[in-house]
């Protein structure tokens, strides 16, 4: 089965993996991004943004880019530790 490529966690949703008791374990397998950068078709960049630390000073929390399934595994891990249920794949 493929997964795909990374996601981006939000700082609100960051805040919310760690209520779910799972963001320290996020933030282990995470990459913290310094800026967004846009850039034209051509190469040049156009505009900067800066996200460290900006994020964790603004809002308290880090943004966050990590693979779909190292957060996937996390996720699945947590959610069996408070009791779901794994349903068969077929």
């Amino acid at each position: 089965m493929q997964v795909g490529a990374g996601i981006q966690i939000p700082p609100n949703s960051t805040r919310i993996l760690d209520r779910f008791g799972i963001g320290e374990e996020i933030r282990k397998l995470s990459v913290l991004p310094h800026a967004f950068v846009l850039r034209s078709y051509k190469g040049p960049e156009l505009n900067r943004q800066p996200v460290l630390p900006y994020c964790e000073e603004t809002y308290g929390a880090p943004y966050l880019h990590i693979h779909r399934a190292d957060f996937h595994k996390v996720m699945v891990k947590r959610a069996v530790e408070i009791g779901v249920k794994r349903m068969s794949p077929h």
